[in-house]
């Protein structure tokens, strides 16, 4: 009777958090506070997105996060650690963000990812979803059919205690013109069976 009563509580604990964001300052209005920031890249006013019908269908704030991709072999990497009563295995995640390219943005390397994390901070698992060359390059961050929505799913094997969001880049140059990336309104939910977010042209991108 126990067992069965443990699982109904944790049905319920996980219905409720279903709609949660475990992500501490989503859209950068506290600066870069919750967040790790290493390499080419900052909290910027002009990196935000402020516009309907994007992450949570909820646009908030004033600032985002620029990548800088003018650089010679410029990287950087935007993480957060999500831990405590948050983390629980065998449940699917999904990590999503709002994002939008220059035209000149042309990393090597540029990823969304969750990291699965031991005891330890010992990586135990990931998932990924390649970015490159993804959305509609553009010079007009005010318009959303320039901004597109990209996520990422993952089950925390067991021996997670933390779970790592993160978004990484490197291999920049420079080619001259417009070179940067924005990132606004991240968040990590649990992945439910009527998970959607709506774009400006009426479907998921994932």
């Amino acid at each position: 009777m126990g067992k069965v009563i443990e699982r109904v509580s944790l049905f319920l604990l996980l219905s409720s958090m279903a709609q949660a964001n475990f992500i501490i300052n989503p859209s950068f209005e506290s600066g870069s506070s919750s967040w790790k920031l290493t390499g080419n890249l900052a909290v910027e006013p002009w990196a935000d997105c402020d516009l309907p019908n994007l992450a949570d269908n909820n646009p908030d704030g004033d600032f985002g996060i620029a990548l800088y991709g003018w650089i010679n072999g410029g990287n950087g990497v935007l993480s957060q650690d999500i831990s405590g009563a948050s983390v629980h295995t065998g449940t699917v995640y999904v990590l999503s963000g709002s994002f939008h390219r220059e035209p000149g943005f042309d990393p090597t390397f540029y990823e969304l990812a969750i990291e699965w994390l031991d005891s330890g901070s010992n990586v135990i698992g990931r998932a990924s979803n390649n970015l490159i060359g993804k959305g509609t390059a553009g010079v007009t961050p005010t318009s959303p059919l320039e901004w597109s929505i990209f996520n990422v799913t993952g089950t925390a094997p067991v021996g997670t205690t933390s779970i790592r969001t993160m978004v990484a880049f490197s291999g920049t140059s420079d080619v001259g013109g417009l070179q940067a990336a924005r990132i606004d309104n991240v968040s990590l939910r649990f992945l439910t069976d009527d998970f959607t977010y709506s774009t400006n042209s009426g479907g998921k991108l994932t």
